[in-house]
Formats: structure tokens, C-alpha cells, sequence
């Protein structure tokens, strides 16, 4: 059974959910079981990408609002935050597989093109 707020689909019971959002803090691609592309995220795709400095498609696109203390985008989404780059590959893939994180293949941290991103595990994306 899944669950929608704001746009996400859930697999948390809503107790769970309300508690992560009553924390306020960033949730976490593990908090978020599987993520997918919803209508109501795709409501906030104009507003996502005039946050991004868009180029060529081989160049880094940077994000130009605010970021987390690791270096990376963070886009709002509601209560929640999430990687700015982690939405640019939601916008492409439709929905993110829960056990991988996003690998930037430039090693930009800023960069949401989404030819730059892939899933993959940890461990990958240390030796990348």
C-alpha cells in the first residue's frame, strides 16, 4: 500500500511520515523508500529548473540556490528538503531506486544535468 503527500508516493504508514516531517529536517533517499515522478512534482519542475544554470548539455549545470553543508543543491518540497540533484534525475527517470544515491559523473556537486547522473551504491560512488 502506498501513501501521497505532497507529491511523493510513500511506502511509510502516515504515523511515520508525520513524525519525519515533524522533525524538520532533511529527509533522506532511505526515508523515502521509493520515490516517484508525481503530478503535483511535476508542478514544481518550471520552478526547479529556474534554479538551475543551464548550459550546453556537456557542461555542468550548476544549482544557484541554496545548498546543504555537504556542498550539494537542496530544493524544497514542502516541509522537505531534498538534493537538487536527486530531483533532476527524478524528473528524467520518473522514480529512484531506494538502495542506490545519485552519482555525479563530473564530480560536480552542484551540477543537476541530468547526463551527469547516475544510481548507483556507495561503494561506486567512492571509486568514481
Amino acid at each position: 500500500m502506498s501513501y501521497y503527500y505532497e507529491g511523493f508516493s510513500f511506502l511509510y504508514s502516515p504515523e511515520r511520515r508525520l513524525t519525519l516531517l515533524e522533525s524538520k529536517r532533511t529527509i533522506s533517499n532511505k526515508e523515502i523508500p521509493t520515490m516517484k515522478l508525481t503530478k503535483e512534482l511535476l508542478k514544481r519542475q518550471s520552478k526547479f529548473w529556474s534554479y538551475v544554470d543551464i548550459k550546453t548539455k556537456d557542461e555542468c549545470w550548476e544549482w544557484l540556490k541554496c545548498c546543504m553543508s555537504s556542498g550539494y543543491g537542496q530544493f524544497s518540497i514542502g516541509t522537505k528538503d531534498i538534493g537538487s540533484h536527486r530531483f533532476a534525475l527524478l524528473l528524467t527517470k520518473k522514480t529512484l531506486d531506494d538502495n542506490l544515491v545519485v552519482i555525479h559523473t563530473c564530480d560536480n556537486k552542484k551540477c543537476c544535468n541530468q547526463n551527469h547522473l547516475v544510481e548507483g551504491t556507495i561503494t561506486q560512488n567512492a571509486l568514481d
